[in-house]
């Protein structure tokens, strides 16, 4: 897991990060000209790991509920033009938990001024160690070499919009010749869920982490970010919670891999927060 370091500045910027600021009634131009998107959790402090602002010539300033973000990165990236690329790392900074902003189900906002333009994201944040699924069943099982591959299923978490859905596949070819071994991202609304017929098919093993998310749903081109200066998508999550299917004797290619990941070190945040967001983008 990223450690991230913020200072907290909150008296001088209270009013500004409950949205009271002249900017919200002042704000004119073109609207949603940048897409941000990122996600946060509690540990118990609330924080972010790459929360990414594309296509914004300036940023003044970006609060978490009533702090200041005091690492905000302008990026260069080829092809774009100098800082339309932002990163921002963040972690409250806190003395003890009674002076936590946020709890699990709480909702919180993230607000991004630029240009004379503002917008404010809500989303719902969630405990990633109190928010996760208790198992993913059935619980690391073996099944025999001809046999159907069985769904998962899981218990409905009180906060989740929806449930994330990491496959890191061990697979010969599916029915096109293809080797699909690879890591694969889903999103489903369900408590059940069934592993793809190209995956299935020639399933040698698979390992699923599953773990919940608040929000517009991935790949739904749904934007929570109000106000005029971007659109894009802010969720809360909860750890994920994994599970193995392995066939008895497969017929295994070399390329084919021995899945080593545990639940405890796998962590696949960022790249489904990169396929989410592709997702998002490609819709709005």
């Amino acid at each position: 897991m990223h450690r991230l370091h913020v200072v907290l500045f909150t008296a001088a910027v209270a009013l500004l990060a409950l949205g009271c600021g002249d900017d919200d009634e002042t704000a004119t131009g073109p609207t949603t000209t940048a897409f941000a998107s990122g996600a946060f959790y509690l540990n118990p402090n609330i924080g972010c790991v790459d929360f990414i602002i594309n296509g914004a010539q300036i940023i003044d300033s970006a609060h978490v509920g009533d702090s200041l973000v005091a690492w905000l990165n302008g990026l260069h990236a080829d092809g774009f033009p100098p800082n339309s690329r932002w990163r921002m790392d963040y972690w409250e900074n806190y003395s003890d938990t009674s002076t936590l902003m946020y709890r699990s189900g709480d909702t919180a906002q993230v607000t991004l001024w630029g240009d004379g333009r503002s917008s404010t994201a809500r989303f719902v944040v969630l405990h990633h160690m109190e928010e996760m699924l208790p198992a993913v069943y059935p619980i690391d099982t073996t099944i025999a070499a001809d046999a159907p591959v069985p769904d998962l299923w899981w218990n409905h978490n009180d906060y989740a919009d929806y449930y994330s859905v990491c496959m890191d596949v061990g697979a010969r070819t599916d029915s096109d010749g293809v080797n699909v071994s690879g890591t694969y991202y889903a999103v489903t609304t369900d408590t059940v869920f069934s592993i793809p017929e190209r995956f299935a098919d020639h399933l040698t093993s698979i390992y699923v982490s599953v773990w919940p998310g608040t929000g517009p749903l991935p790949g739904s081109g749904v934007s929570n970010w109000s106000g005029n200066f971007c659109s894009g998508r802010v969720c809360g999550f909860g750890a994920p919670r994994g599970t193995s299917i392995t066939r008895s004797d497969p017929i295994r290619s070399a390329a084919s891999p021995t899945l080593r990941v545990t639940a405890e070190d796998f962590d696949p945040r960022p790249g489904f927060l990169e396929w989410a967001a592709q997702q998002d983008q490609a819709r709005q």
